[in-house]
């Protein structure tokens, strides 16, 4: 009773949605394409993916009718509806065919309603139509008549013919409406309809023929509508539609529709084609069928089931038992084949497909025997693919013992001797660390194939293994004729040079592999934008400018997984260090740049900016130097190296904006910062304006009396001194011996080496030869702890010795030459 209340509450409420969707569209809210889909639904379609399951064939069903609102009266009546399998979902699709749910006052009153129009009076016979369509809008009669009603309206006519073939579903109507949609160009409705006629009658082949002609039509001039049913599903639904009495048919279009599956590499689909045509016709499957229904099988590892096809159809007999394994808590059956016997007049390429079962199923006791028999009866020449077949899965089963017998023939044939069959041949023997032969075999497929990248890396592997690394070098050597470097080879090629400590072969290498991440320098004002964070958006508008376009000299194929960001990372800091190593300077700026403006090492960008700052400092290139050092002064805290740095730079004057930035960088200040001050003393010492380094030495001086300051204002005074147009130079060389004075007191005991020798520098550069060389010998005559731990910075005796040597060449050169021999020896 429960049961029943639900279904006539639902039954009441769904009668009341068609009724609110009726009047909506009778009174103009909806259009045709809304309400049909809100009421009826789209046509399902039919997903090609799954189209292995099920039939569509339509069987017959009784069901009830909903009790009939109108009269109050809960009548149950038994109706015809259709039901379809949706092809590919397995599950049925319920099409009914209604009767008319018309009650007896309705339908006289559908009656009335034909009178009038046969009578003429339309427009009677129209209000009648829609008053029974707001009473019951499930019944078809109206729509009918108002598709007669509205025949001088085409478009009207359509829709409500459309809706009366809806809730009567009849093959003829849905031709007939997909016709005259054909003709008005509405190719989705049109396959609607061609499909919604196939559901109604699934057995009529003219209907599916109808669909795939007019689907193939529109697929040859790209007219199909997006997300319809393909052309393969299509002819798998009119496979299906075939009765059993057309068996020779359906195996070939299953032949048909299987291969075309298998172009697309949908071998899954394929093989349930053929699953399902062997099922229906096993008995009309010839032995090529067989053929590419095994294929497809093992193609899926479907063993089993490719030997119950063997046992049926090709009288193998196969002696097995099947074992019972528990792992897991999951049990299992593992058939374990005994013996195996196959007759002589199997052909060989079934034959194959069984020993290629046996193989996967681990009968390795009955392989030597069938290979054997293999080799002996079947002429290489001409069955050679079915070696190759075979090998494959023995390889596939670490079987390499037995593949190598297959392989060592394939190799000595004359059809089959090929690079690829030299490949696997190569591989079985490395395998079997037979590394001498596989050596050989290796160096055949690199001759054969001079492209082939694979061989030649695992050619080099084991030559390396063997300690033969020149030929193991050599064998990573690109074709001279190829445009297309491998990374892989590279990458190994970079290693063996690495390791055998081969620098400026490495550093090439290096540079050619990591180049693929680096753009392309033409002219020398594009390395300013390799320092800009945005290089690419730079290059490319200095370039449109310029109108110059970029030929890549090389093209790269990444055929190497090895080489993640933190190797290439290791690799690029190899290089540059043995770029420093070996003073090419110009190399090292160059790489350096090119990565700084590389994508790849963007993780890396802060340390790169430092490296390069360092490389155009070692390449004399102070304009990009200074470049980079003024973002580290803006942005470091600790700046005492910077400073450093900035003041070498300064000192090689190349770079007239140094001043100009130092200027603005002290006008920010809010306090006094002496390293400033003392750059700028350096500036202007450089560039020889001595007056304003001697005022901003001295102000530094006032403010931090310091050995440095001290030195740096008596150096100035001595160089002041030295001019053509100094006033009182006495005074200037007594201030500055003053300060020299002051150095030493200020300097320290432990410093009389470095202080004897920069006071003898200075009195040697004006000219006071007796005082330079009383200082200078004092300095030789001093030695410390620090002069003997690092002596190539710290022990200045042969910079001592030298200029000693200058002073007596002329009026001494014995003594000269004393000094020479005893501290300057090479």
């Amino acid at each position: 009773m429960d049961s029943f209340n639900s279904k006539y509450t639902s039954d009441i409420e769904r009668m009341a949605v068609e009724k609110h969707l009726a009047n909506k569209f009778l009174n103009g809210e909806l259009t045709f394409a809304e309400y049909s889909e809100k009421w009826f639904g789209p046509v399902l379609a039919e997903d090609e993916d799954q189209a292995d399951v099920g039939n569509e064939y339509e069987e017959v069903h009784e069901v009830e009718e909903p009790p009939d609102e109108s009269d109050g009266i809960a009548e149950s009546e038994n109706v015809n509806e259709e039901s379809s399998r949706n092809l590919g979902e397995g599950s049925r699709r319920i099409k009914r065919r209604q009767r008319s749910h018309l009650p007896p006052a309705l339908a006289g009153l559908m009656g009335e309603a034909n009178l009038r129009y046969a009578r003429g009076d339309h427009g009677t016979a129209e209000k009648i139509c829609y008053e029974i369509i707001r009473q019951t809008p499930t019944a078809y009669e109206p729509f009918q008549t108002l598709a007669q009603i509205y025949e001088s309206d085409a478009e009207k006519s359509l829709e409500f013919s459309l809706i009366a073939a809806h809730l009567n579903p009849d093959s003829k109507e849905w031709i007939r409406l997909a016709m005259i949609l054909r003709e008005k160009g509405d190719v989705k409705q049109e396959l609607n309809c061609l499909t919604r006629a196939i559901q109604v009658d699934p057995k009529n082949i003219a209907n599916h023929m109808r669909r795939l002609e007019r689907l193939q039509y529109l697929e040859e001039f790209n007219l199909t509508p997006p997300n319809y049913i393909s052309i393969m599903t299509c002819r798998t639904s009119l496979m299906n539609s075939y009765p059993d009495s057309e068996g020779p048919t359906v195996v070939q279009m299953a032949k048909s529709i299987a291969r075309d599956y298998h172009a697309l590499n949908k071998i899954h689909l394929a093989s349930n084609i053929m699953q399902r045509a062997y099922k229906r016709f096993s008995d009309l499957f010839t032995y090529e069928d067989l053929n590419l229904y095994l294929e497809l099988l093992i193609a899926q590892k479907q063993y089993n089931t490719s030997l119950e096809v063997l046992v049926a159809k090709g009288d193998v007999e196969i002696v097995a038992d099947l074992q019972t394994l528990s792992e897991d808590g999951c049990t299992q059956e593992v058939m374990n084949i005994i013996s195996c016997n196959m007759p002589s007049s199997l052909p060989i390429d079934l034959r194959t497909k069984l020993i290629i079962c046996l193989i996967h199923l681990k009968a390795f006791h009955l392989i030597n025997t069938f290979v054997s028999m293999i080799i002996e009866k079947e002429d290489i020449e001409t069955n050679g693919d079915v070696f190759l077949d075979i090998e494959e899965a023995l390889t596939s089963e670490n079987q390499h013992s037995e593949a190598l017998k297959l392989l060592s023939i394939l190799v000595k044939s004359k059809n089959f001797s090929l690079p690829a069959v030299w490949l696997k041949y190569a591989e079985c023997l490395a395998l079997l660390d037979r590394d001498d032969e596989a050596i050989e075999a290796y160096q055949t497929v690199v001759m054969l194939a001079p492209q082939h990248m694979n061989a030649r890396i695992k050619l080099s592997a084991l030559l390396k293994r063997s300690n033969r690394i020149d030929e193991a070098y050599l064998a990573l050597m690109h074709d001279e004729n190829s445009d297309i470097l491998d990374t892989g080879i590279l990458y190994e090629r970079c290693v063996i040079l690495k390791n055998s400590g081969k620098k400026y072969e490495y550093l090439n290498a290096g540079h050619l592999l990591l180049s693929r991440h680096f753009h392309v320098i033409r002219h020398r004002s594009e390395v300013a934008s390799l320092l800009i964070k945005d290089t690419n958006d730079v290059l490319r508008a200095m370039r449109e400018a310029r109108a110059d376009i970029v030929v890549e000299t090389h093209s790269f194929e990444n055929t190497c997984d090895k080489l993640t960001i933190e190797v290439e990372w290791e690799m690029l800091m190899d290089i540059l260090t043995i770029a420093y190593e070996l003073k090419e300077y110009t190399t090292l700026q160059r790489i350096s740049f090119l990565a700084l403006a590389s994508k790849r090492f963007s993780p890396f960008r802060r340390k790169l900016e430092f490296i390069s700052l360092l490389a155009s400092f070692y390449n004399s290139d102070s304009y990009h130097a200074f470049s980079l050092l003024k973002n580290f002064i803006i942005t470091m805290s600790d700046k005492v190296g910077i400073w450093n740095l900035l003041n070498l730079i300064l000192q090689r004057g190349e770079d007239p904006r140094s001043y100009k930035f130092l200027n603005r960088f002290l006008q920010k200040k809010e306090f006094y910062d002496p390293h400033i001050n003392i750059l700028f003393g350096n500036y202007f010492l450089k560039s020889g304006t001595y007056r304003f380094a001697i005022k901003i030495y001295l102000d530094c001086y006032k403010f931090q009396p310091t050995a440095l300051n001290t030195l740096l204002c008596g150096i100035t005074m001595i160089q002041f001194a030295s001019q053509k147009s100094a006033i009182n130079r006495n005074t200037l060389i007594a201030q500055a011996t003053a300060f020299f004075k002051t150095y030493e007191n200020l300097r320290g005991e432990f410093a009389r080496h470095e202080i004897y020798y920069n006071i003898g520098r200075a009195y040697h550069q004006h000219s006071l030869f007796n005082l330079a060389c009383e200082y200078y010998k004092r300095a030789l005559e001093e030695t410390n702890e620090l002069m003997e731990s690092d002596p190539e910075i710290f022990n200045l005796q042969k910079e001592i010795a030298f200029n000693l040597h200058l002073i007596y060449r002329i009026n001494c050169p014995e003594l000269a030459r004393m000094y020479l021999m005893k501290y300057i020896v090479l």
